[in-house]
């Protein structure tokens, strides 16, 4: 049926050429007739070449189909002219017919159509070169991210997150740059599949963008890595304006055990917003160690009552000894029953006999309420010194 629509075109052209021809003879009588042997014969390229000028939709058609059905290097060069076709619906078979014909060769001229002053022509080039998931597309479909319509860009996008190599690292991280918030998130996803080192900068840049829903996904594909340098990454969303992201973020440097992170959540804690104060002690609290205690230990300047009864009571979770010296301090200089109670508590919980001088004085010393506790914990520091020896 295909063939039997090219020959009818083409006898429709050498039709029509040939009546043309008679006419201009018999109006320009007296030239010299033209010999037959340069009229290009039926079915050649040069015939095609021909009828992609004609001034019938029908018979350009019928050309890109024939030169499509040829497929030599010189049809495509002839296919790339009728790319420039006044007639859209000619520009998008042109694009369906270099398709067809598939392999490398056609890539520049697909990568031209998408250049193409019609969005239509546009879109249907990115998805031919989507469907051949070939690497060589990849600095076209590069191109076609900064097409004027959205739908196009976020074809590309797509298309690009087809491939999983270095490859499309630098075009997806371009597209983390665009208006369009849906696709900065849609490179962003791509980018976390691609996985490896290299991808960690460029989605730790969208930590910084403008719109919350985007900053999240970015601290989402990061925590899911899980990779020292992503949660490194991650210690700059600590100062984000967004309650959500800081404690997500505060809740995930907890939660990795990792006390490299203790320097930056020690930071929170000297930071105005109390909102997120006591996350971070529990985060502290999580990871442990010297540094958490030390950062704990300071948090105590803090006079916030629920403030500082949430850090003495994460030390004594933690049982370091080397906490003693700041909770008798506290013991000391603050006369609240709240943060006596708690201290006391934590102190019998630590079990370090530095804390039995400053116990002893407040059995004479201290209010009614608090001799049962410092008793108590009197006992218990008493319990585990026999115990260890």
């Amino acid at each position: 049926m295909f063939n039997k629509t090219i020959l009818l075109g083409a006898l429709i052209f050498f039709v029509s050429f040939s009546f043309g021809y008679g006419q201009e003879k018999g109006e320009e009588a007296g030239k010299p007739e033209v010999p037959k042997s340069t009229a290009p014969a039926l079915g050649s390229l040069e015939w095609h070449f021909n009828a992609l000028k004609d001034k019938r939709v029908e018979i350009r058609l019928s050309a890109v189909n024939a030169l499509g059905n040829i497929g030599t290097e010189e049809a495509l060069k002839g296919l790339g002219e009728a790319l420039k076709d006044t007639d859209t619906k000619v520009r998008k078979t042109v694009v369906e017919v270099l398709s067809k014909v598939g392999g490398e060769s056609v890539i520049p001229y697909l990568t031209e159509a998408l250049k193409d002053k019609d969005s239509g022509v546009r879109t249907l080039a990115v998805d031919k070169l989507a469907k051949m998931k070939s690497i060589s597309t990849i600095a076209s479909l590069t191109l076609a991210l900064k097409d004027e319509k959205t739908s196009i860009r976020t074809a590309a996008v797509q298309a690009l997150s087809n491939f999983t190599g270095d490859l499309v690292i630098a075009p997806l991280t371009e597209a983390l740059k665009d208006t369009d918030e849906d696709i900065r998130i849609l490179a962003l996803k791509s980018l976390a599949n691609i996985g490896g080192d290299a991808v960690i900068s460029p989605i730790s840049s969208a930590l910084q963008d403008p719109e919350k829903s985007v900053r999240l996904v970015a601290v989402a594909e990061l925590l899911k890595m899980n990779k020292p340098e992503a949660l490194h990454s991650l210690t700059s969303a600590l100062k984000d304006g967004d309650l959500e992201i800081r404690t997500k973020v505060i809740n995930a440097l907890g939660a990795s055990g990792d006390s490299t992170v203790v320097p930056y959540l020690a930071e929170v804690l000297s930071s105005p917003d109390a909102r997120v104060h006591i996350i971070t002690v529990n985060a502290l609290g999580a990871i442990g160690g010297t540094g958490a205690v030390g950062a704990l230990t300071q948090a105590l300047k803090n006079k916030d009552l629920e403030f500082r009864i949430a850090v003495i009571d994460v030390l004594g979770a933690l049982g370091d000894s080397s906490a003693v010296p700041e909770l008798v301090k506290i013991l000391n200089e603050d006369n609240r029953l709240e943060i006596r109670t708690a201290t006391v508590k934590v102190l019998g919980e630590i079990g370090d006999r530095a804390a039995l001088p400053v116990l002893n004085e407040l059995t004479q010393t201290g209010p009614k309420e608090l001799q049962p506790i410092v008793k108590e914990a009197i006992l218990k520091i008493v319990k585990k010194r026999s115990e260890k020896k």
